[in-house]
Parts: C-alpha cells; sequence; structure tokens
C-alpha cells in the first residue's frame, strides 16, 4: 500500500497460489474475486461444473490467472488428486480457503434423525474439510509455509438460527 492512499488495496506477493473450495455462485464467487483482485492465481474447486465455469469466466474478466478443478471433499483421492494438480500447475500451495458446505435438513433438532439429517453436513463441513486441509497442509510443510483460512457461518454463534440448522451450526 502506497503511502498517504488508504484507498488502495494490500496486495498478496506476487504469484500467490490460492484454493479455493465451495466456489458457488454467493460467498465462493465474492471470495474468489477478492482473492483475484488482491493478486492469487486462483484454483476453483467445486463439485459443479456450472459453477467452476461461471465464476472462472468471472475471474478471468479481471485478468487472473485461474484453474478450475471438479473435486468432492468427501473423497480423499479428490482431496489428493486437487492438491497435487495445483502443486504441479504452478509449483506452490500458498493459501487454502475452505468454504464448501452442506447445509443439511432445516428442522428442529428435536425433530431431527441424526443419522439421516447429520451425516451430510458432517461429511462435507468437518471431515471434508479437514481432508482438504490434510492433503494441502502437506505441501505446505515440504514448502514452510502456507495460511488455511475456515469460513464460518452465523448459525454456530445463535441460538435461535441454530435450533434449525443444527447440523450445519454443528
Amino acid at each position: 500500500m502506497s503511502a498517504g492512499n488508504s484507498t488502495t488495496s494490500p496486495r498478496l506477493r506476487e504469484n500467490k497460489t490460492a484454493i479455493l473450495s465451495g466456489c458457488g455462485p454467493g460467498l465462493g464467487r465474492d471470495t474468489a474475486l477478492a482473492l483475484a483482485r488482491h493478486g492469487a492465481r486462483v484454483a476453483l474447486l467445486a463439485r459443479s461444473p456450472s459453477n467452476l465455469a461461471a465464476v472462472a469466466r468471472d475471474l478471468e474478466a479481471l485478468g487472473a490467472e485461474v484453474i478450475t478443478i471438479q473435486a468432492d471433499i468427501t473423497s480423499t483421492e479428490d482431496c489428493k488428486r486437487a492438491a497435487v494438480t495445483v502443486a504441479k500447475h504452478w509449483g506452490t500451495i500458498d493459501v487454502l480457503v475452505n468454504n464448501a458446505f452442506a447445509l443439511g435438513e432445516t428442522k428442529a433438532f428435536l425433530d431431527t434423525d441424526i443419522d439421516a439429517d447429520w451425516r451430510t453436513p458432517f461429511e462435507v463441513n468437518l471431515f471434508g474439510t479437514l481432508r482438504l486441509s490434510q492433503q494441502i497442509a502437506r505441501h505446505m510443510c515440504i514448502a514452510g509455509f502456507g495460511s488455511i483460512i475456515m469460513i464460518n457461518t452465523l448459525p454456530v454463534r445463535t441460538p435461535i438460527i441454530s435450533n434449525e440448522f443444527g447440523a450445519y451450526a454443528a
């Protein structure tokens, strides 16, 4: 940031590589755009090819370097493949932004079937996030640097909302 110019955004060091999981039309897209505007090369991960293509077009319109990887973070093999693909493509992985999520059923806790209603949110939001983080962290440890960012949600701090978003908030 230049001295005396408070409107200039700080930029990531040149050639930083960021991986974003869960690049959909909402927060994922906005996060991808922010990363690109700060000078990052962005690897987009999502299950949906249409989400990947739409967000990639938006980033390319900004002049950002972008690659897309269709992946499901509940799959260890997909997580390994994503990490290797990005590392081979750009040589480094500097930042992982864990944004992928599954909402699950929106019912009051006492009305939920724990096995049926909580399985998918936990597989994605907890185990999938940990699985992807572990694979990316392997590359970061070899390089000796890196940052992992966990995106969270309001229902974890708001009990009234949490009542109907139990699995998601948990």
